[in-house]
């Protein structure tokens, strides 16, 4: 099992963290937080410098990879950002982005962006169709034309361009060599002399260029065919170097040149990234090592050590890719598609498809085993089950975990083939309903087979439990209404809009997701159904023409709905039609769920895991504690508040009580044994004036 361990000891902080707010006196714990996330882009400057992009989030490192600082963004919005690093003809350094048509510049490492005019000249920003940082502080952009594709450069950091070629269609890569030549691939591979002319070389793409030692001939290698090869006279001639070759799986992405020029190729599949090296001047290649990670990008850092960019953050190697080492401490941008919580545990599916579990805060995480020979494309809903289990729908079918989501197999369907599945509930105990795209599922047995309730097309359905073994999904014909009888579900109302659906306590019937609006927007509608009324709807604030982040709906103990948009997360009371913004500072929420009466869990773009008190009694948070040490805790842990504490409790996750106590008089600090806690978040409650005090810390063994 992959474990990642992001945070060193002597270093560690309290992850859960509070905040409170006016309105209906709800809290917000943050329950865990996991680092790393699908990482765009990676770039390093002359000085070695590293850079990367994940979603909207523009990172930076100063120790080789080993820990990155959030910088600032050029844009508030969720979008994948490229970035390049260049320095001009002073040695001055300058971070590009490309991102919502334009080029955005920085000159001080992010903390201030501005939005790139040298390109104005030539073409709008909306025809970029490629930015590469070249040798000796060019910078090169590809921008569509009226006719061709001109390849423009920059001395001065994209102060000014000047054109240098055209090209049938846009460029696909860009080389310089050490003597200034270029190599770039558009239609075919050219060759771009200093006087501007084009050679052709071929089909294959440059992707490396070095000089083994002064006045020695540049050598240039390329791949054509998922076959490396070698020129040493400016790609007149090109050699095979394939040799002893015998890799017959996989693509050659790269190759990269170390400081000995030994030469490294890296080969990847759907789920791997293998690594083979070739001695300079040897005819062998030897692998080296088979990664479990997929790279996107990898470079050599001015160092010597190896970078690579993964859907799971950056790895690097210090060995020259024998050993990869999980470095993605700081980065914050892991977007979730869903969470739940049991046993002191956090679960969650990521977009990506990734499955992660910690018992321990977010201090450290371990990645799901998930059921042979599959990947799932993206985890749509996870749960948890009355007796335990955690029940995935995935791309790839439903799994399920008995070990608190450590390990997952795949359920067995009777009479279909498994296939995506976009929703899954518990209707009644044991008994389970999921959607699949040609059927409506069911289990009743927690989960483990499963048979076809329903024929018909359920694709992108969602499935929520009403009250005593009933149910309803939200499809494209309409809002079906079910019970855990035999019979399939019929058609409630064709009134509601497509999307998510949850159920109060009260029957109210709630669906939430994009429905049409203004031309050209596409407005969150929440529509809303008390008993047999007519439904309603209720549009809720969203802040982009369209949006990468899916639309939920949970539903909390006074009837009440909660909606997640690109803008933020929004209640809206049983009776009233006015969204009221739950403000969670500085992220996104991608998921919200009803994780048991009065708790809300919510998931975030940046990796957070938060759970909200929807109960009327409890108010305060922070503001009320002095201290918590030490955290996390082992043996035990000192909680000072402001006020005196009186009788107390130790609640887990699920509000089950694991110790209590009284402090002594008017104390307002008390000391509380953790020796018999499992790792984990706990919650330290105490009472004032009749209002709920609590204090979440992490016990970590």
């Amino acid at each position: 099992m992959h474990m990642r361990l992001f945070l060193k000891t002597s270093c560690l902080v309290l992850v859960a963290w509070t905040s409170s707010f006016t309105m209906s006196a709800q809290q917000l714990t943050k329950i865990a937080q996991i680092d790393g996330g699908s990482v765009s882009s990676l770039c390093a400057n002359k000085f070695g410098d590293l850079y990367c992009s994940a979603l909207n989030q523009v990172y930076r490192s100063i120790d080789q990879g080993q820990s990155w600082q959030k910088q600032k963004s050029p844009l508030d919005t969720v979008t994948d950002l490229q970035l390049v690093a260049s320095n001009d003809e002073n040695s001055l350094t300058a971070l590009f982005a490309l991102a919502g048509g334009r080029v955005w510049k920085t000159t001080d490492d992010g903390q201030r962006w501005s939005s790139s005019t040298g390109l104005d000249a030539f073409v709008a920003a909306d025809k970029l169709r490629g930015l590469f940082a070249a040798r000796y502080g060019a910078l090169y952009a590809c921008v569509q034309g009226e006719k061709d594709f001109l390849l423009l450069r920059s001395l001065n950091n994209g102060s000014t361009f000047d054109t240098v070629q055209t090209f049938p269609i846009a460029l696909v890569s860009l080389v310089q060599s050490p003597d200034s030549m270029l190599y770039v691939l558009a239609d075919r591979a050219y060759r771009v002399e200093p006087t501007k002319a084009l050679v052709p070389i071929g089909q294959r793409r440059v992707v490396v260029s070095y000089q083994e030692f002064f006045n020695a001939p540049v050598a240039v290698w390329s791949i054509e065919n998922n076959t490396p090869f070698r020129s040493v006279n400016k790609g007149a001639d090109w050699k095979d170097m394939s040799y002893d070759w015998k890799e017959k799986n996989g693509t050659i992405f790269t190759i990269l040149i170390d400081r000995e020029a030994n030469a490294y190729a890296f080969v990847r599949d759907d789920d791997t990234t293998r690594v083979y090296r070739l001695n300079n001047g040897s005819t062998s290649w030897t692998k080296v090592r088979d990664v479990q990670r997929v790279f996107r990008d990898v470079l050599i850092n001015i160092n010597g050590s190896f970078v690579a960019s993964t859907d799971d953050g950056i790895y690097s190697s210090e060995d020259n890719g024998r050993s990869w080492t999980h470095t993605s401490r700081g980065i914050s941008t892991y977007p979730l598609a869903c969470a739940v919580a049991l046993e002191n545990a956090v679960c969650v599916g990521s977009f990506d498809g990734v499955l992660s579990q910690t018992n321990t805060g977010g201090l450290s995480w371990s990645t799901a085993n998930i059921p042979p020979g599959t990947k799932p494309s993206g985890i749509n809903e996870l749960i948890r089950t009355s007796k335990g289990r955690v029940v995935a729908a995935t791309t790839q079918g439903i799994w399920v975990s008995a070990d608190i989501g450590l390990n997952y197999i795949a359920a067995q369907l009777k009479d279909v083939a498994a296939q995506p599945v976009s929703s899954v509930a518990e209707v009644a105990p044991g008994v389970l309903y999921a959607t699949a795209n040609n059927a409506l599922l069911t289990s009743r047995n927690d989960g483990s087979t499963w048979s076809v309730a329903d024929s018909a097309s359920y694709e992108g359905a969602s499935v929520a439990k009403v009250a005593n073994g009933r149910f309803v999904v939200s499809t494209s014909r309409g809002l079906l209404a079910g019970d855990t009888g035999s019979a399939p579900p019929v058609v409630l109302t064709t009134a509601m809009s497509t999307g998510r659906c949850a159920a109060s306590a009260s029957g109210t019937v709630y669906t939430a997701g994009y429905g049409p609006g203004i031309p050209g927007t596409y407005p969150v509608v929440l529509s809303r159904m008390k008993g047999k009324m007519m439904p309603e709807s209720i549009t809720i604030p969203s802040s982009r023409t369209s949006s990468r982040i899916p639309v939920w709906v949970a539903t909390g103990s006074a009837n009440e709905a909660y909606v997640n948009t690109d803008a933020g997360l929004y209640r809206i009371s049983e009776n009233s039609t006015t969204p009221e913004r739950i403000d969670i500072p500085n992220e996104i929420c991608t998921y919200v769920h009803s994780a048991s009466s009065g708790t809300i869990i919510v998931a975030t773009a940046y990796g957070g895991v938060y759970t909200l008190d929807v109960s009327s009694s409890v108010d305060g948070g922070s503001d009320d504690v002095e201290s918590i040490a030490p955290q996390p805790a082992a043996d035990a842990v000192t909680i000072v508040m402001k006020a005196p504490i009186g009788r107390w409790t130790i609640v887990d996750l699920h509000g089950n009580v694991c110790a209590e106590g009284s402090a002594l008089g008017t104390d307002s600090r008390v000391t509380v044994a953790t020796q018999s806690l499992a790792s984990g978040v706990y919650v330290f409650m105490t009472e004032s004036a009749g209002t709920a005090k609590r204090v979440p810390f992490v016990v970590v063994r």
